[in-house]
């Protein structure tokens, strides 16, 4: 319940102070395509993508099950 005069706004977490907002699928698949550009995608490891995109190799898989997932999304944009 608000008090009366006062107006309450939404407030997203990367406005909040101490939170710092998480990189999502773009930035993973971002990353991935980096790394696959420098290395080829023989040499692109999910290691070097996920270190790339500063996520942990369990979020990277998360968001995509395999390399050939990373690839074919990207294909498909």
């Amino acid at each position: 319940m608000d008090a009366p005069g006062v107006t309450v706004l939404p407030v997203t977490a990367a406005e909040m102070p101490g939170r710092r907002e998480r990189p999502g699928k773009v930035a993973i698949l971002r990353a991935a395509v980096e790394v696959m550009g420098e290395a080829g995608y023989e040499g692109a490891s999910i290691r070097d993508m996920a270190s790339r995109a500063g996520v942990s190799v369990a979020a990277l898989y998360y968001h995509f099950p395999s390399k050939r997932d990373l690839l074919r999304q990207f294909l498909e944009e």
